[in-house]
């Protein structure tokens, strides 16, 4: 406000749209993780399938909503943030926010029920539970990676990932997992059994198809806008 350089007016307008930003990614990550939890839940419940238990839940919350949420305050800046328009209308989530979040909470609950196919009739129902559990919070890692880098691609934006605030929310449930599959206590707490290898890798390799999807998805929005832009030419 004291400052008549006009530069300055650029770089506090281009510093509160990133704020603005930071916030409404962590809004649009709650609310993509919990959609499809919920997703799965009520599908579930009528279909009579496994469902995470209320502690399972309430860790969710804690260690892959809350703590990734927090760290999303701290997400690099996106430089083309000064390229968007000016809204007349202030709104924190728009129509491509809800689409998103819509298509993420969707993705990942199919993800869930591809994962429980296997063991549902073959592994008995701690097993299945835990296999769910397990695909859930590896699921939302992987949420919070791709909003983190603003929806980029990631092999082009690896960069970004170097942050270590980023690090420690993303690989801080990796670490604590391990404790929930195979310590007894938190076995007995948690409603979990030990997980054999395959099992693991095939509940990362589950997990892992939300990013190729992703992937998959901005590269046909990308070659879709190159057309359009050829198009106008």
């Amino acid at each position: 406000i004291t400052d008549d350089n006009f530069a300055s007016l650029i770089n506090a307008v281009e510093y509160g749209r990133n704020i603005f930003n930071q916030i409404k990614n962590a809004i649009k990550y709650l609310l993509a993780c919990n959609l499809g939890e919920v997703i799965y839940v009520i599908t579930a419940v009528v279909f009579h399938l496994p469902i995470i238990t209320p502690l399972q839940i309430l860790y969710i919350n804690i260690a892959t909503d809350g703590i990734p949420a927090i760290s999303l305050a701290f997400a690099p800046n996106d430089k083309r943030v000064m390229l968007e328009k000016p809204k007349r209308i202030m709104t924190i989530l728009g129509k491509r926010d809800y689409y998103y979040i819509f298509f993420v909470g969707l993705l990942t609950a199919i993800l869930a029920f591809i994962a429980i196919v296997p063991f549902i009739y073959f592994g008995g129902k701690p097993l299945s539970v835990t296999v769910l559990f397990t695909v859930i919070i590896i699921v939302q890692q992987f949420i919070l990676l791709d909003i983190w880098i603003s929806h980029k691609p990631i092999m082009k934006n690896l960069s970004l990932v170097k942050n270590p605030i980023f690090l420690i929310a993303f690989f801080l449930p990796f670490v604590l997992h391990p404790l929930l599959l195979y310590h007894p206590f938190f076995n007995k707490v948690f409603d979990t059994v030990p997980l054999s290898l395959f099992e693991v890798i095939f509940s990362v390799f589950i997990s892992f198809m939300i990013i190729v999807v992703l992937e998959l998805t901005k590269m046909r929005v990308g070659i879709r806008s190159h057309f359009q832009k050829n198009n106008k030419k």
